[in-house]
């Protein structure tokens, strides 16, 4: 479970940092994107008004189609930036996801199979410890990811266009802080991990001499009610 982990984690590290690649070279989006904008506005004025000559307006016009045809490749490169971003999203919720789910299962396996055999109690407790030390970091991670998502869609100024500009330098910074921050989370859930598989296998090597022991076929239950406590251990 560690390799697929690690594996899955570096994964979503790198659509991270390759995110912030794009974004960081893409360009001036906002500022090709307000000049566009005022382009255009002051182009449909001269038209409804009809203000200014004729050279005046074909020179507006003109503007706003060498504005848009500047514009055209930074606002397909944002494009790729938005769609690499969703994706690194998805990713990074999903490998936090992935802990929970593995915790919150293998969890229960140890304390079922500890009763069960009557092993010593403090092998599910471990268990347990490693689950309540990583809940927080994979809450962490997603709660960062989601603050990242939402300080983008701030910064586009398709969906706030009075202010986008004011949020590109917060949304840049905690893109890279987050990066971080996500870096190092999934790295103290892989040593829990690790740990947690440790102790799995300390179970699984008593439960295999314990049915050694008792002369148990594989697929065999065990018969719990013939056991003094204390017996499997």
């Amino acid at each position: 479970m560690a390799r697929i982990f690690l594996a899955l984690a570096t994964f979503a590290v790198a659509l991270l940092i390759l995110n912030m690649v794009l974004g960081f070279l893409g360009g001036d989006y906002n500022g090709r994107w307000r000049a566009l904008f005022d382009a255009a506005r002051a182009a449909e004025q001269f038209e409804r008004q009809g203000t200014g000559d004729a050279a005046a307006r074909s020179a507006a016009r003109q503007e706003v189609s060498e504005l848009s045809r500047q514009f055209l490749p930074i606002r397909q490169w944002t494009t790729v930036h938005r769609l690499v971003g969703v994706a690194a999203a998805l990713v990074t919720v999903l490998v936090n996801s992935i802990t929970v789910t593995y915790f919150i299962g293998t969890a229960r396996w140890c304390r079922e199979v500890a009763d069960t055999y009557r092993l010593d109690p403090d092998l599910p407790a471990q268990s347990e410890r490693w689950k309540r030390r990583s809940f927080p970091w994979s809450v962490g991670g997603i709660l960062t990811i989601i603050g990242l998502v939402t300080l983008g869609a701030l910064a586009d100024p398709g969906a706030n266009f009075e202010h986008s500009t004011d949020w590109v330098l917060p949304h840049w910074t905690v893109a890279v802080m987050g990066t971080v921050f996500i870096a190092y989370a999934f790295l103290r859930q892989l040593g829990n991990i690790a740990a947690n598989y440790e102790v799995i296998e300390q179970i699984l090597t008593q439960v295999r001499q314990i049915r050694t022991d008792r002369g148990l076929e594989p697929g065999q239950p065990v018969d719990v009610a013939d056991e003094s406590p204390g017996a499997a251990r």
